[in-house]
């Protein structure tokens, strides 16, 4: 057996990696930081036994902050359409590695090998802020079948630099209907056991550095038996609104309690981009019976939802603001609206502004116009349009999905993962403000013989909603069900470490001694316009950050 340690920026693949190619003995890295690092396993032979990592360190307080993750394989069915074939980490049919099972506390973990097959460990190591900077010896002893095999050793320079912290809003779209079917949780399930699933996916986002989360919509299918989540419950006496805020509350709480800083309202005329137009179906109590509020087909501007909506803003304005999360609150219309209906948007934006001058509307947008017209206050724009933004004044958010392919980065399971880690750079080349992606965990299955929205695929199997090729393997969702708690996928961890990395450079930017460098190297590595497909430029960036640092006296 040969095993080796390397670094993050690349996958290890089942049948096609360099052995020990990037192996690395050392980190560097500042107080509050994390390291992040991966140990590559093959064999000549078959292999089917106990594998056990046992850390030792004598001055580094190794036990505490240290989690190992196996990285098991999903299959890769197709490929992500519109990129170049050496813009392609592997190819389509195959298996990439992906969800990160945690490898238990005594390291023991059972390997099964093919022969000449590669497979990785996902290390990561969470340096304390009040450690003392200095060189620290890391030392892995792997025992196979009770004998030891190999002794792997790492030092961690941590320097005298503190990892500033910041409030950049990040967020990935929760998809509780999902948790709900996957998990079984139905009408007359208890509200504690909802709450323990909901809160571990919550709270696993969290710590991958999501700040911003969206509160569930309104009641729209009580007839069926599923668990429904919802924000508000309604009522209506004849043409008067009353509105419960008690299930608002009870998930403020439940964010504040995973250290949630912004919060989304859902989309409010999400139709509008319809030819028909019509008004989100909501149910609630009408003289004591639940039904729709107002008939299926209603156009967005008709009298029945205007007053709906001159009711609710004011009313969860109100609560927000007794909150006190009101100035942290983001309000959608309609995700990706096309500038053909410019006009509409521009008149429900108006309506609600009206109801609430100080409200924050954002949405994904692919036109400019939308902002530029005040439509919108916060503009959600593809990594692409970003450039374009920018040259007009603009500073915005960023969010990807099935765009931006060819050369920019993005999620796919096929893409290699050091174009994930790049985002960092974007973030802090662009002055970014934010960062959006609808698929946490959207396991619907979307099929061509699917009918329903109640059936979901198997994410372990299926990763393009079987709706290829208009979704693309691993875009729908970073989470993976786990039988009591999430399963975070490899890019998850990779999208964490990118947040980390802007972190660090923002670090360095507030230092007028090392700025100018900085600046420089991430006007180039984070430019759109040129992505690398090297990972060896992105590790020789990261470097020189550390250098530039150690060179300021």
């Amino acid at each position: 057996m040969k095993m080796w340690i390397e670094d993050d920026l690349e996958r290890i693949l089942p049948r096609k990696h360099s052995r020990a190619k990037h192996t690395i003995h050392k980190y560097r890295a500042f107080r509050g930081q994390s390291v992040y690092f991966q140990i590559g396993i093959t064999d000549d032979n078959y292999v089917h036994g106990q594998l056990r990592l046992l850390p030792i360190s004598s001055d580094f307080p190794v036990l505490e902050n240290l989690k190992l993750f196996w990285q098991e394989l999903v299959p890769l069915r197709y490929q992500t359409i519109q990129t170049p074939a050496d813009w392609l980490e592997t190819i389509a049919p195959g298996f990439v590695p992906d969800p990160l099972f945690p490898i238990p506390s005594n390291g023991e973990i059972l390997v099964k090998l093919s022969p000449g097959e590669f497979r990785g460990i996902w290390g990561e190591v969470q340096i304390p802020r009040e450690l003392e900077p200095g060189k620290y010896l890391i030392t892995f002893v792997v025992y196979f079948q009770g004998n030891i095999v190999e002794e792997l050793r790492f030092v961690i320079e941590v320097l005298d630099m503190e990892l500033r912290t910041d409030n950049f809003p990040v967020v990935n779209w929760l998809d509780y209907t999902s948790l709900a079917l996957y998990y079984g949780l139905k009408k007359d399930t208890s509200e504690s056991e909802c709450l323990k699933v909901v809160k571990s996916y919550i709270r696993c986002l969290a710590e991958h550095g999501q700040t911003m989360f969206g509160f569930p919509g309104f009641q729209r299918f009580p007839e069926k038996n599923e668990a429904e989540f919802y924000h508000v419950l309604i009522a209506k006496r004849g043409k008067q609104y009353e509105f419960d805020f008690t299930p608002l509350r009870k998930w403020i709480d439940l964010y504040k309690c995973c250290d949630t800083k912004y919060f989304e309202i859902p989309h409010l005329a999400g139709g509008i981009k319809d030819k028909e137009k019509k008004a989100p179906q909501i149910r609630g109590n009408i003289d004591g019976e639940q039904k729709l509020l107002w008939p299926a087909d209603t156009f967005v501007f008709s009298e029945d939802y205007t007053d709906f909506i001159k009711a609710y803003i004011p009313a969860v304005v109100k609560e927000l603001k007794l909150a006190g999360v009101f100035n942290d609150t983001y309000f959608h219309i309609a995700d990706e609206p096309p500038t053909a209906i410019l006009s509409e948007y521009q008149q429900f934006s108006g309506l609600l502004r009206s109801l609430e001058p100080n409200i924050k509307v954002m949405d994904a947008l692919y036109s400019y116009q939308f902002y530029s017209s005040g439509a919108v206050d916060f503009p959600v724009t593809q990594l692409f349009d970003i450039p374009a933004f920018e040259k007009r004044g603009a500073v915005s958010w960023a969010y990807i999905c099935n765009y931006p392919r060819a050369t920019y980065p993005n999620r796919f399971l096929d893409y290699a993962i050091h174009r994930q880690r790049v985002l960092g750079f974007v973030f802090a080349r662009y002055k970014i403000k934010g960062f959006l992606h609808w698929g946490a965990n959207y396991w619907h299955d979307k099929g061509p013989s699917v009918t329903s929205t109640d059936v979901l695929i198997n994410p372990f199997y299926v990763n393009d909603s079987n709706y290829w090729p208009e979704f693309y393997a691993g875009d729908p969702f970073i989470l993976y069900p786990g039988d009591d708690f999430p399963i975070a996928s490899l890019r998850l961890k990779v999208f964490k470490a990118a947040l980390e990395d802007r972190r660090i450079i923002m670090t360095l930017l507030s230092d007028e001694r090392c700025k100018p460098k900085v600046e420089q190297l991430v006007q180039e590595t984070g430019s759109l316009n040129r992505m690398s497909n090297e990972p060896t430029d992105l590790r020789n960036a990261r470097n020189l950050l550390f250098d530039y640092l150690e060179e300021t006296p």
